[in-house]
């Protein structure tokens, strides 16, 4: 049995994510450099809730852990 928590933390991520992707992949990302960052910053929140929530949960505990997406090195650049 999956949790509902899990499931909708993992949608949210997901979703952050893909901000985050289209922020940094826009043909006008050097003048959206901040935009970026600060969506990086919702995608690390929600990575951080989702692991948190992992950590406490019996059902997740049970599963196999699935690969999530690793956060751009790079993306530490962008806030500067």
């Amino acid at each position: 049995m999956v949790c509902s928590v899990c499931k909708d933390l993992e949608r949210a991520f997901d979703a952050v994510h893909s901000e985050y992707d289209q922020a940094r992949s826009s043909m006008c990302y050097r003048f959206t450099k901040k935009f970026a960052a600060l969506k990086y910053v919702d995608m690390e929140r929600a990575k951080s809730a989702l692991e948190e929530h992992k950590s406490q949960c019996d059902s997740a505990a049970k599963e196999p852990e699935r690969a999530r997406p690793t956060s751009p090195s790079r993306a530490l650049k962008l806030i500067a």
